[in-house]
């Protein structure tokens, strides 16, 4: 099932609205009294639960990372019921407290991951909008030198990333290419440079003002509009503000598509 997609986890509300999780214990043991194991041996069992642990803790991360959550929206059956939004199941509470763990370790573990991800959903890609760092003097090593308005008066929309199926390397550096321009004072999109540029001369551009004032913001590869709202807004629960304003009548957005933002 695609990671968009709502899944009948939580029996709730909490599907809506929270991460959950359910995970295969090993063989070997029997329940009783519904969520009682019996039979289960803890010290055998203990490399397998550090290795579902880990998983876990890696799905987690990387659900929060593309959907703007963080540690806090991850709950268990148990909690969800506790809160009136899941129905009444045990787990996982029935076992990771024999492997010294609970959902608040669990959480924390999350929380280091993410604290410690390189990952930061900033290499360039088709669509994205960008500009050139300002230590940047050539286009890429041994090129021509990059002219001031071009670093000054425009962002620039990366239209084209492989050349034959392969990336472009020139002067040794993966390259792209710069196919349309974005006006910095007021955004109009126009005929670009269409030159080639190292990829680690740029850097990718989030949000700039529209001829009416207004902000906007080049969605990003994994945003969702709950997402960008958190970000730019301070709120996610401010979405609806963003589809208002940009008259969508959907969730669906895709990278590289600009929107305005709200004040």
């Amino acid at each position: 099932m695609p990671w968009d997609h709502r899944g009948w986890h939580a029996g709730g509300a909490a599907n809506n609205t929270h991460i959950g999780f359910e995970i295969c214990e090993p063989a070997g043991f029997s329940y009783k009294s519904g969520s009682v194991m019996v039979g289960y041996d803890a010290a055998k069992q203990e490399d397998y639960f550090r290795k579902a642990w880990q998983n876990t803790v890696e799905l987690c991360v990387m659900l929060c990372k593309k959907y703007g959550l963080n540690e806090n929206d991850i709950i268990c059956h148990s909690e969800g019921y506790k809160l009136g939004i899941a129905s009444n199941h045990a787990d996982v509470m029935h076992w990771f407290p024999k492997h010294g763990e609970n959902m608040d370790t669990f959480r924390k573990a999350v929380k280091k991951a993410l604290e410690n991800s390189t990952d930061t959903n900033t290499d360039i890609g088709i669509g994205d909008m960008v500009e050139f760092k300002d230590s940047v003097k050539n286009y890429y090593p041994g090129s021509v030198e990059v002219p001031t308005w071009v670093k000054n008066d425009y962002y620039h929309r990366v239209t084209q990333t492989l050349y034959k199926g392969k990336p472009v390397i020139k002067g040794g550096k993966e390259c792209v290419l710069l196919g349309k321009k974005v006006k910095k004072s007021g955004g109009q999109e126009i005929a670009g440079i269409n030159t080639w540029v190292a990829k680690e001369n740029l850097a990718i551009v989030n949000s700039i003002p529209d001829n009416k004032g207004n902000r906007t913001y080049t969605v990003q590869k994994g945003d969702t509009l709950w997402r960008i709202a958190e970000k730019e807004l301070g709120r996610g629960t401010r979405y609806p503000e963003i589809k208002e304003l940009n008259g969508l009548t959907s969730d669906t957005i895709y990278p590289g598509q600009v929107l305005k933002l709200p004040e």
